[in-house]
């Protein structure tokens, strides 16, 4: 393994009024060059803030992102390319095949963590199991 994707439930947790002591423990204990997320968690982060009301507190949420997308992430952020998109048919067809029908989303980050041999840190664990992909719960 080469490096931990971080989900969208995991990378927002130290923005909570209270995070989860566990969370910031494993958030201490890892190497930041180790940790990435992908283009998708971006999205769902940008969707999110979106549907926050203007004011202070969303002005507060595009701060953090940018500086989530223009430093403390710059150069690791994975993307959802081509390569990605052909895993992620197989792993939504493998699911479907057993009766299972991931999220856009998980499967997305699911295709890319498997391309570039990397975990998944989420709390999402029920959703990313029947994908194949390493698995990390930071609230365990």
């Amino acid at each position: 393994m080469t490096g931990v994707i971080l989900d969208t439930n995991v990378i927002s947790e130290p923005k909570r009024p209270r995070p989860d002591p566990n969370v910031r423990a494993w958030f201490e204990s890892q190497d930041p060059e180790s940790l990435f997320l992908t283009s998708t968690v971006v999205a769902e982060l940008a969707l999110g803030i979106e549907r926050v009301p203007l004011g202070r507190r969303r002005s507060d949420f595009e701060r953090w992102l940018g500086t989530i997308v223009g430093q403390t992430f710059m150069g690791r952020i994975l993307a959802f390319d081509t390569e990605a998109a052909l895993l992620y048919g197989r792993l939504v067809f493998q699911a479907g095949k057993v009766g299972w029908s991931p999220t856009v989303g998980d499967a997305q980050i699911a295709a890319v963590a498997l391309r570039e041999g990397m975990a998944v840190a989420t709390r999402d664990v029920h959703g990313f199991e029947p994908l194949g992909v390493e698995i990390i719960n930071p609230w365990d």
